[in-house]
């Protein structure tokens, strides 16, 4: 249960550093109160300010599997058309479209800080150049004594490949 909505949890978070969870909507809402010093629903304590919330993966698939077992007990309110999985479902559905607004807007003010950053400065695009890091021979079997260029081992590079400034 969500200690603020004090309801089923909805893509729950982890508050940062305390470790109390709620759900996303919620703490979302409760951080935006205060932005400037962040602090925890439950225990008031700081939260970090640049982070303040973290996904909580294991505990979200806790609660669907939670849900999934209330379906199966036979409550008919979580069966498929039941209006407590309904209510659930709806909410889920706009923490999704909250979270992928957020990701937009996230990723717009990180452009805008780049153009900002190179603004006025003449930067000319380098690519990189790609060179790999090595290869070694796959060799099947253990001898150490065999020649490696036999034509039963295979050249193998290895990846990721580095990436060299001019």
């Amino acid at each position: 249960m969500c200690p603020i909505c004090f309801d089923i949890m909805v893509a729950a978070h982890l508050c940062n550093p305390c470790g109390h969870s709620c759900c996303g909507e919620c703490a979302q809402g409760w951080i935006s109160q205060n932005k400037a010093s962040p602090a925890c629903a439950v225990c008031r304590a700081a939260l970090s300010t640049t982070k303040p919330l973290l996904l909580n993966y294991s505990l979200d698939a806790v609660v669907q599997q939670y849900i999934r077992a209330l379906a199966v007990s036979g409550r008919s309110e979580w069966q498929e058309k039941g209006d407590r999985l309904a209510e659930w479902r709806k909410r889920h559905d706009k923490w999704r479209r909250i979270a992928q607004a957020n990701a937009l807007m996230g990723k717009a003010k990180e452009n805008a800080h780049r153009r900002r950053r190179y603004q006025g400065a003449i930067v000319s695009y380098v690519p990189p150049v790609y060179e790999p890091l090595g290869s070694y021979y796959d060799d099947d079997d253990d001898d150490e004594d065999e020649d490696p260029t036999y034509e039963d081992d295979e050249i193998v590079e290895i990846f990721p490949r580095r990436v060299l400034r001019r």
